[in-house]
This record gives structure tokens, sequence and C-alpha cells, in this order.
């Protein structure tokens, strides 16, 4: 069994298994990316209804074609693989994904907050000290970030901000008399 983590709540238990046919959703199926891509072949809008589970080694071109999946998983084979990440953002920021983005495998607590930064929604956790630690309701959050992304709150970075609040100390200093 793993853990389903949405948006910052436990959302439930749900089967390891992410075969064809599998629910991780009371309403969606989730098939493999081949069965996923000849549902959006035939024409019948079936594809539109099912999600589709990808690895992290899909080919940009295919995540292009993924854009009308209500659900996309993202599988991981390794906490060490950044390539998620990357999926992740080029479905938010080029494709302008805007379903739920999904990751499952080997996911640890310190990842839930850069993978959620990345464009991840919700996580299937196996992991038992991840499981433990959100049942307890730690998650790690990220101090200060970088970059701006779309669909994240605005970020500033350290040293602008510090830019900032000295240039308006300067600017407010030459306006006395």
């Amino acid at each position: 069994m793993t853990l389903l983590f949405r948006t910052g709540t436990i959302a439930g238990a749900r089967p390891r298994s992410l075969d064809a046919g599998s629910q991780t959703n009371a309403s969606r199926a989730v098939l493999p990316l081949a069965e996923w891509l000849a549902r959006a072949e035939d024409g019948s809008g079936a594809h539109e209804t099912t999600g589709v589970v990808i690895d992290a080694d899909t080919k940009p071109a295919d995540l292009a074609t993924l854009s009308d999946a209500p659900l996309i998983v993202v599988r991981l084979a390794k906490f060490t693989d950044g390539r998620a990440y990357s999926i992740a953002r080029i479905m938010r920021e080029t494709h302008g994904y805007t379903g739920e983005l999904r990751v499952t495998g080997d996911v640890l607590l310190d990842q839930i907050a850069l993978l959620q930064r990345a464009g991840f929604d919700s996580f299937e956790i196996a992991h038992l000290p991840t499981i433990d630690a959100l049942a307890r309701g730690h998650l790690p959050s990220i101090a200060s970030c970088y970059q701006d992304l779309p669909h994240m709150p605005p970020a500033i970075r350290p040293t602008l901000r510090r830019a900032a609040r000295s240039a308006t100390a300067n600017h407010s200093n030459e306006r006395r008399p």
C-alpha cells in the first residue's frame, strides 16, 4: 500500500499497482503510455477520462501528446532521478498542462516541496518514514526561491531584497532637504 498525498493533505491509501486499468482514483483508470496513445488515436475520446503513467525517461516529444490527459503519473525508479522535475516543468510551462501531475515510486520527504515547486500536485508515497512524517504533519518547505514560476507565488532573490531595501533607503535619504 502507498499513501496518496495531495496539496498538503493525506488523501488516503492507494493500491501500489499502476498497471493497465488499475484505479488510483475512484473515477480515473491509469493506463501505460502506449495504451493511452492507442485510445487517443482511435478517436473515441476514451483517453480523456483516463490517466496515463509514464516513466521518467519519456521523450520530450511524447509529452506534447499528453496535454489532454486529466492525470499524468510519473514513475521514479530512484530518488536521485531528476528527470521528473523536468517533465513537470515542461508540462506546466511549455504545454500549459492544467491537469493533475502525480509522482510515484521512490519519493522521499525532502523531495516533496521541490517536486511541488516543479509542478507536481500529488504524490504516491511508499517510503514508510516519509508516510510517518506526513502523518505527524511534518512537511519541509523551501525557505527562499530564486526562480519565478507561473504556477507558484512570486519569488525574490534574497540579494535582490537587500538591494531593494538599500535602494529604498538611499532614495528616501535623497528626498530630505
